[in-house]
């Protein structure tokens, strides 16, 4: 004997009878049988989808059944409510602005429901722009039991830090030294390519002109070369079977581990190489 209510409740992607019917009968693997007749489909996550009384019969032949002309299949699921999709955004965003003394974030909208089924979630968080600060939007995706469902995010974002700022004008190809530099707070918002840290800074040459009280960008600034045009410099060869050095001048400067052309004075040859430090490069054959 069959007995299904008005209205039943699933779990897995497949409706079972075991799932919304009493089954009662005095042998046990029958029972265990019937148990497992699937009917079809389940409805997607928090929606429902209808069984007829035939469609039932039909699937259990010979056994008696007792079910309404129509039977409400409902999908049990969860819903990621907004404050927390709010809270795993915004955490989002403090993560990675960790090196900020102080982080606003307002102006947070929501779009999208997220509906999953019962159980475990997992989630992640995608950036597409790669924007942290002004308007920002992230995307969230949500997994749980192989379903899948998105939420978009939307805020304001200003955060506030300590950056390097010119002290004085820089002039264009300054070696920039630790007094042509200060630390000021500022809003990164309006902000992009700062520097949070003097001694990425010390060292390197300016490209142009940074008026005094200007935030210091990565485009900015080099590293300057270690080898310039015209210096004379020592050549390396080195093979498998031989090491041998001959003296050069560089037509062009170079950095460390850059390419150069390169003039060998004896052989009057043009060759390149890789710069090793100021004095020495390594001949590319």
């Amino acid at each position: 004997m069959v007995m299904v209510p008005p209205e039943a409740r699933v779990e897995g992607d497949w409706i079972r009878l075991g799932d919304i019917a009493t089954i009662q009968g005095d042998d046990p693997l029958k029972v265990k049988e019937l148990r497992g007749v699937v009917l079809g489909r389940s409805p997607l996550p928090g929606t429902c989808r209808y069984l007829r009384r035939s469609q039932i019969q039909a699937s259990i032949r010979g056994v008696d059944l007792f079910c309404p002309p129509r039977v409400k299949v409902v999908r049990a699921s969860q819903v990621i409510c907004p404050e927390k999709i709010r809270e795993l955004a915004t955490a989002y965003i403090r993560e990675r602005l960790s090196f900020a003394e102080k982080v606003e974030i307002s102006c947070v909208r929501i779009r999208g429901k997220v509906i999953l089924p019962q159980g475990p979630w997992r989630y992640l968080v995608l950036n597409p722009s790669g924007r942290l600060l002004g308007r920002v939007s992230l995307v969230l995706l949500f997994k749980a039991k192989g379903r899948e469902a998105k939420a978009l995010v939307f805020a304001e974002v200003h955060a506030w830090a300590k950056v390097v700022v010119a002290k004085k004008k820089i002039r264009p190809y300054h070696l920039i030294e630790e007094g042509d530099l200060m630390m000021e707070e500022r809003d990164l918002a309006g902000l992009a390519g700062f520097i949070t840290d003097l001694r990425e800074v010390v060292g390197k040459r300016s490209k142009g002109v940074i008026p005094t009280g200007a935030p210091i960008r990565w485009d900015q600034i080099e590293v300057p070369p270690v080898v310039k045009r015209g210096k004379v410099v020592r050549i390396v060869l080195e093979t498998p079977w031989i090491r041998a050095t001959a003296l050069g001048a560089a037509l062009e400067n170079g950095r460390r581990g850059e390419r150069i052309r390169v003039m060998n004075l004896s052989s009057r040859k043009e060759i390149i190489a890789e710069v090793l430090d100021r004095s020495t490069v390594k001949a590319i054959y």
